[in-house]
């Protein structure tokens, strides 16, 4: 073979210096972090997907079987819990979409921030609710903390697109 494709153009490229380099790698890199990509848009739909679900889920219970079990102010912290769960499981999905049609900078810190704030916040007010072990009470300023900085860092996303991208 001379390096030809049956169609007889050169498999290879030249650069100016004589090296020939070959186009595979450079589309088996582009497929590679399409590839990369979609797992991560994926994830993040998935985590968003299954947030609603167990706010969803949190807010039948506290309607139909926490008021028998919990005191007032148990309920109105999973109430709490369930409704930034159920805003932030959204906040989540509009990252996943985003990663899909218009990737850019900052969304997957975006979709970190948001997915460990929710759990953190959320789940440090249903165990504060439900165990009444103020241990829980420490982690649930740092997922609100990390959910101020997803929004934050969703606002930086739309500030950096560039038109036509």
């Amino acid at each position: 073979m001379d390096g030809r494709t049956k169609s007889g153009h050169d498999a290879h490229a030249t650069i100016s210096n004589g090296v020939t380099t070959s186009p595979a790698p450079k589309r088996a890199f582009k497929r590679a972090s399409r590839a990369a990509k979609l797992g991560i848009m994926r994830w993040t739909i998935l985590a968003a997907a299954l947030l609603g679900f167990l706010a969803v889920l949190a807010d039948a219970w506290i309607t139909h079987g926490a008021p028998a079990s919990l005191d007032a102010q148990a309920i109105r912290w999973m109430g709490l819990a369930a409704d930034f769960e159920l805003w932030h499981a959204l906040a989540l999905l509009g990252v996943g979409v985003l990663m899909g049609s218009r990737p850019g900078r900052c969304l997957g810190s975006a979709a970190i921030a948001f997915g460990l704030g929710t759990v953190l916040f959320a789940g440090g007010l249903d165990g504060l609710a439900l165990t009444g072990a103020h241990g829980f009470a420490y982690v649930i300023p740092v997922g609100g903390t990390l959910l101020l900085v997803g929004w934050l860092l969703l606002a930086l996303y739309a500030l950096l697109l560039r038109p036509g991208r």
